[in-house]
């Protein structure tokens, strides 16, 4: 159209990219379908013109989108953009407009995502009482793992049910909670308090059970990996012991190689 001319570069080196406008004699009109006169193309509300991410949510906007201003556009400097007259750009990838960068793990053992979270289990060959779990997971810049909801305690069990059959392996399992400072208390390992009426698989008899020396809970493989709990350290009971974990980190941003 004669009253819209522009010409539209998209210029990127792989890593940043950018979208450089040259204008000339273009008039931002507003179409019938939004309440404009669709000869004219004037209307009750300024167009908005901008960037869009590709969603409908993320999107950069000219700074005078949506004024009733009008411009010269071939000899106007558009005051975020120093160069020429007439010529504005915006940067276009994801880190301005786009969505955020996707999260990712460390390039090491903690490979399973899981939320925000990266996860490294500890389930085969050597065992840990609580501490040590607890050292392990620290050592690494990590903490035991914390079940935040049923579908958290759901994805688990189908994971650790689907390596005991395939391996005959896997111990029970430490979920970073305990009562060791208050009897009766839990609290998780990172200072949250535990919801007493939120979602919380214990097994039955857990009450009854919980005594000022069992202090530790974990996933109960013998129970359907509901929540029990036992000693935290030796001497241990019957068939409670050290028991297999998981260490969780926070999952990083990615960053382009450029």
């Amino acid at each position: 159209m004669e009253r819209n001319t522009f010409q539209l570069v998209l210029v990127t080196d792989g890593c940043k990219s950018f979208v450089l406008f040259n204008y000339d004699q273009i008039q931002f009109l507003q179409g019938g379908s939004s309440g404009g006169d669709r000869t004219t193309g004037a209307g009750p509300s300024p167009a908005q013109v901008g960037i869009n991410g590709g969603d409908g949510t993320h999107y950069t906007i000219h700074p005078y989108s949506r004024t009733t201003n009008l411009y010269n556009l071939p000899t106007w400097a558009d005051p975020a953009v120093a160069g020429p007259a007439g010529r504005w750009y915006r940067r276009t990838d994801q880190a301005l407009i786009g969505n955020t960068p996707a999260l990712v793990c460390p390039r090491n053992r903690y490979f399973r995502r899981r939320g925000d979270k990266c996860l490294q289990f500890f389930h085969t060959g050597r065992t840990y009482s609580y501490p040590e779990a607890k050292a392990v997971c620290a050592d690494e810049g990590a903490e035991l793992f914390i079940i935040r909801s049923q579908a958290d305690t759901e994805w688990l069990t189908g994971l650790l049910e689907r390596w005991n059959r395939r391996t005959g392996k896997l111990r029970d399992v430490w979920i970073g909670l305990t009562d060791e400072d208050t009897e009766g208390t839990f609290v998780w390992e990172d200072g949250t308090p535990f919801n007493v009426t939120g979602y919380a698989p214990w097994a039955e008899g857990v009450n009854e059970h919980n005594n000022e020396f069992r202090n530790c809970a974990f996933m109960n493989k013998r129970k359907s990996w509901l929540w029990y709990v036992q000693k935290c350290t030796e001497p241990w009971e019957n068939d409670a012991g050290p028991n297999s974990h998981i260490c969780a980190k926070n999952a990083v941003p990615l960053r382009p190689d450029c």
